[in-house]
């Protein structure tokens, strides 16, 4: 027997270690059907040994969580750190959104890490994927003259905010042009 079909049942491992030769050639039988099975040219010592498997990244993290709940400090420690690092990155997403650039992608990043401890996040977080996952379907469905709406209106949003945090004026400055109608109303 020779394909993937063989080279898969060779590399059958069992609670991560690899199967004997014999076992993998029984497999590789029931799965074709076939009663005559190809050996390997190369030989038994061809087939891969199974690597020693090493935890994912989410069960390491499950691991590390679980040692931090049985310690009180620790879980508030740990429940504080996620609590003001998702803060920020939600912060920072929101801030973003009207801009051009990943900020609905940064505002659901900080929610998912707030997810991760909070109930009320990981709600928020179901609650406005649908939400934004509507709104979504509903302008792509649109003519593209909406559209092209919709893309004016958030370009004047952006205008807006940074014509009021100054940076109009600033650039203007830095190129030379003194204009003072660029000039922030809030000073």
């Amino acid at each position: 027997m020779s394909g993937p079909h063989a080279q898969q049942a060779r590399r059958t491992t069992v609670t991560g270690t690899a199967t004997t030769e014999a076992a993998a050639e029984s497999a590789a039988e029931s799965a074709t059907g076939s009663a005559t099975a190809e050996l390997d040219p190369a030989g038994p010592a061809a087939t891969e040994p199974a690597a020693t498997a090493r935890p994912s990244l989410r069960d390491r993290y499950r691991g590390q969580r679980e040692r931090a709940r049985r310690n009180r400090a620790a879980d508030v420690a740990w429940r504080t750190g996620v609590g003001i690092a998702g803060s920020a990155v939600l912060v920072a997403g929101i801030v973003m959104i009207p801009y051009p650039g990943p900020g609905w992608v940064v505002a659901f990043a900080g929610l998912a890490v707030l997810g991760t401890e909070f109930e009320p996040a990981r709600r928020a977080l179901a609650f406005l994927r649908r939400g934004y996952d509507r709104w979504d379907a509903w302008q792509r469905g649109r003519h593209p003259a909406v559209r092209l709406l919709l893309l004016a209106g958030t370009g004047a949003v952006v205008l807006g905010t940074v014509w009021l945090l100054g940076a109009l004026e600033f650039g203007a400055g830095l190129i030379g042009l003194d204009l003072p109608w660029l000039a922030s109303p809030l000073g």
